[in-house]
């Protein structure tokens, strides 16, 4: 079990560092990589209804058996070493939902240290139940049989569910209406313009809109949500601030830094000093109903 969970925790940490590195985020916004996340969960959904089987490669599997046949298996060292590399054996196993980690990695990019967190959460899950099966020997847990079968419809049903909301977002950027909102905005290219513009005092509170064109949440909120008339009318009585880190360039870097940012859609509310108002940051997409309610609870503020 331990040596399973350190080779998920490690993996973890290496997708996590990539991805803040080298802005896997922004790549797999874009609308190709959705249609192939559809693509992808539709066919794991699929091997979870039957129609295949994913499984390791049968000489891997002869490999690390072998290993545990010529090895003492009272040995603390040995028993980690196949812990480590049982993950090769049961990888194919849980690969639907290590595939939903992987995209949510991708599109959310919560940072190394949390993804590490929960590839180590799935190691887990899968270990528990091999420790009280081994423990207790099976006798108090059902033989295998036809309602497994139920079990793996259950998975699949919910993997094809994760693909709709995929196509949720998809469609919206398919169908996208290029006319702009009646909202304007300024924009902030780096740090010290950002302070001079928080720091001009006219009475009003500052929104930030943090934004990137491969951002698909960020559109989502362009098209549905700030076009919205009753949004429109609130929004026009704020300082409205617009900070497109697109291209991801050094000043892009600075500012989400600067704001303690993870990446966009980022929204933050300043009050007439430009000091931050905290609590009611949004991170992510907003629907219009949502985030009229969220104003206004600023407003009471």
């Amino acid at each position: 079990m331990f040596g399973l969970c350190v080779l998920y925790f490690l993996v973890g940490l290496f997708v996590g560092y990539t991805t803040e590195t080298y802005n896997i985020q922004s790549a797999f916004q874009d609308p190709i990589f959705l249609i192939l996340f559809i693509m992808i969960l539709t066919l794991l959904a699929l091997s979870m209804f039957g129609l295949y089987e994913i499984k390791m490669p049968n000489f891997v599997q002869t490999w690390v058996n072998s290993l545990s046949i010529n090895k003492n298996n009272s040995n603390y060292s040995t028993s980690f070493l196949m812990g480590f590399f049982s993950a090769l054996i049961v990888g194919p196993c849980i690969a639907p939902p290590l595939a939903g980690i992987f995209m949510y990695v991708s599109s959310k990019n919560p940072g190394a240290f949390i993804t590490a967190l929960l590839f180590l959460s799935l190691s887990l899950g899968m270990s528990i139940p091999l420790l009280l099966y081994g423990t207790f020997m099976g006798k108090y847990i059902p033989k295998t049989g036809k309602w497994m079968q139920y079990i793996n419809y259950f998975f699949g049903i919910l993997l094809l569910i994760v693909a709709l909301t995929f196509l949720d977002r998809l469609i919206p950027i398919i169908n996208i209406n290029h006319q702009e909102s009646n909202l304007n905005f300024q924009r902030i290219e780096n740090v010290s313009e950002l302070k001079k513009f928080l720091s001009s005092n006219d009475g009003n509170i500052a929104f930030l809109d943090i934004y990137a064109d491969w951002c698909i949440e960020c559109k989502l909120m362009e098209q549905k949500t700030f076009k919205n008339k009753s949004v429109e009318k609130i929004l026009n009585e704020f300082k409205l601030i617009k900070i497109d880190v697109t291209k991801n360039n050094a000043q892009d870097i600075e500012l989400l830094k600067y704001l303690n940012v993870i990446g966009p859609p980022a929204y933050k509310f300043y009050n007439e000093s430009g000091e931050e108002i905290k609590g009611f940051n949004i991170q992510g997409y907003m629907p219009p109903e949502e985030f009229l309610e969220h104003l206004g609870e600023l407003k009471k503020y």
